[in-house]
């Protein structure tokens, strides 16, 4: 209601609002309630949805890709979740249907877009799971062409890790578990490698992979923390078919549920 104020009516009357600004009087009209379609109420759940799951994917990868997020990451990292949900939402029911490749538009995800994979790395390893067994395949690779190391830079470490996420229970496994090898600048040939993980069905499971660089100095190995010539990107995302089967010695915390 509104109420008077010296020469002033201040507050709502009707379809009005009134104010006093810099000792002058302003109407304006109420604002009304937004009316949302159907339609605009799923896509704006589905939004929060995939803000939720990407901030608890780079919450649980954080340490593990060095900490090389961009201010951009969470936005880009939404988006590409968001249009992901979107084709797996069924608009009437508004359940959700996950296959084993739901997820694989998100491959190639750069963490940090001033430091791309491509540019560090030639071929993004290959992620295959098959029974229960995850593979993150490395081929053969020839170092000098397919790796560009900064020019004070003497070892890279490449490093995989694996996060797990429970969609339909809402849960993330608190950890992750992560796997790596070494290279050197002046290696010829580096071997063909695979990771190799135990995983549950009915699960998300996201692998990052992040690049290292180190230069020699007089006691050892010094990392060069520039974030620039350090890259971290998603390499492989896949759903495990089946349900899960409980399992004790995995500690899981709350997140979104997409039932």
């Amino acid at each position: 209601m509104a109420r008077k104020d010296g020469n002033f009516l201040r507050g709502v009357l009707g379809g009005l609002v009134f104010r006093v600004v810099n000792g002058k009087q302003r109407v304006s009209t109420r604002p009304g309630r937004i009316k949302q379609s159907r339609a605009t109420r799923i896509s704006n759940q589905t939004f929060g949805k995939a803000s939720s799951l990407g901030g608890q994917i780079r919450k649980i990868l954080y340490i593990n890709v060095e900490n090389n997020f961009d201010p951009t990451a969470g936005s880009r990292l939404t988006a590409a979740l968001r249009k992901i949900l979107g084709k797996c939402r069924n608009p009437e029911t508004k359940r959700f249907d996950f296959q084993a490749d739901s997820f694989s538009a998100v491959r190639g995800f750069d963490f940090n877009i001033h430091s791309r994979m491509e540019n560090q790395m030639a071929v993004i390893p290959t992620v295959t799971a098959t029974d229960g067994t995850l593979q993150v395949s490395v081929n053969e690779i020839a170092v000098s062409k397919a790796f560009n190391f900064p020019s004070e830079s003497f070892k890279c470490e490449l490093k995989v890790s694996l996060s797990l996420y429970r969609l339909k229970e809402g849960l993330a496994y608190a950890k992750t578990e992560s796997q790596g090898l070494e290279m050197t600048k002046y290696m010829e040939l580096l071997a063909a490698h695979t990771f190799t993980f135990e995983v549950p069905d009915g699960c998300l499971c996201i692998v990052s992979m992040s690049l290292r660089f180190f230069n020699a100095g007089t006691t050892g190995w010094i990392p060069l923390y520039d974030k620039k010539i350090n890259p971290s990107c998603i390499c492989g995302a896949l759903v495990t078919p089946g349900t899960y089967q409980q399992d004790k010695r995995k500690r899981w915390v709350d997140m979104v549920r997409f039932e």
